[in-house]
């Protein structure tokens, strides 16, 4: 099963190769998202999603990107053949669901190693409650102590502020965006082995080319300003020795496949150079995956 896939699957022999890049693991992907607003995705059919999903996972996979770490929405083999292949995320938690128990369950019982907490707001949240909490910390901690208890790695939603330090406190595997990290806070992500995965294209692309996802002004300003701010929290990483792994936060819409290098130019304009933009994709995404 895909949801059972482990790095070993991945580090084989691949001769698909593009412009002398090797082929590339995207460790946040939303496979089984196929729209911007999910309002837009409920008015699809499954079998139009399932279709939407195939083809671009069928392309992704002939743009290079030979595996992906799922950010949450996508299910165990939904889709086979020579496609990208997907590790599932075993539930997404956030504040509706943290306590709800049957979906614990469904958590506990998934075959997926991975499972994501959303801890803070995105680009769809005003700037001034960005890095708010979306839950208590004692209820944070406890949380990630429970799947980290029921064998779970753990990813985390998070934009930064002192739900970042919870994290680091905490040690969960990866940060995911970490747009306003602070030095102090690369320092503690290195100390304590939390890994990063910053996914920095996409705020360029929200910002630059908001056509692409039919979003407000509202939104298209957020990304400008976590674009501008995302600068610094790579930079940091990157000075204090995080480890930086290469992840885009696409979903599965045809229209990312000619933006599939997107994040190591991003990457690469943000201070890392060409090995390290592509070593994020390669040896660093092995080694958050547990290779």
């Amino acid at each position: 099963m895909q949801g059972e896939m482990t790095a070993k699957d991945i580090d084989k022999k691949d001769d698909h190769k593009i412009s002398g890049i090797p082929p590339l693991i995207d460790l946040h992907l939303h496979a089984g998202w196929t729209d911007f607003d999910h309002a837009d995705q409920e008015k699809r059919t499954e079998d139009e999603i399932k279709v939407c999903m195939a083809r671009f996972l069928y392309a992704y996979r002939e743009a290079g990107i030979i595996a992906a770490r799922d950010a949450g929405g996508y299910e165990a083999d939904l889709i086979s053949g020579d496609i990208t292949k997907v590790i599932i995320n075993a539930g997404m938690f956030d504040q509706k669901n943290v306590n709800n128990a049957a979906f614990r369950d469904k958590v506990s019982a998934s075959t997926a190693v991975w499972a994501k907490i959303f801890i803070t707001g995105g680009v769809g949240t005003k700037k001034e409650e960005t890095i708010v909490p979306r839950f208590k910390k004692d209820d944070f901690k406890a949380l990630v102590r429970w799947l980290h208890g029921q064998g779970k790695k753990v990813m985390v939603h998070c934009y930064g502020g002192e739900s970042l330090d919870w994290c680091i406190e905490e040690k969960v595997e990866t940060v995911e965006h970490g747009v306003f990290m602070t030095r102090k806070q690369a320092a503690g992500m290195a100390e304590n082995g939390v890994a990063y995965v910053p996914t920095a294209a996409i705020y360029r692309l929200l910002s630059d080319e908001p056509e692409l996802f039919g979003i407000p002004e509202s939104i298209r300003e957020n990304a400008a300003h976590a674009a501008e701010a995302h600068m610094n929290a790579v930079r940091y990483a990157r000075e204090e020795g995080v480890l930086i792994g290469h992840g885009t936060d696409f979903y599965s819409d045809m229209a990312f496949i000619g933006h599939a290098y997107d994040e190591l130019n991003t990457l690469m304009d943000m201070g890392l150079s060409f090995n390290e933009a592509v070593a994020a994709g390669t040896v660093n995404a092995l080694k958050i995956l547990g290779g």
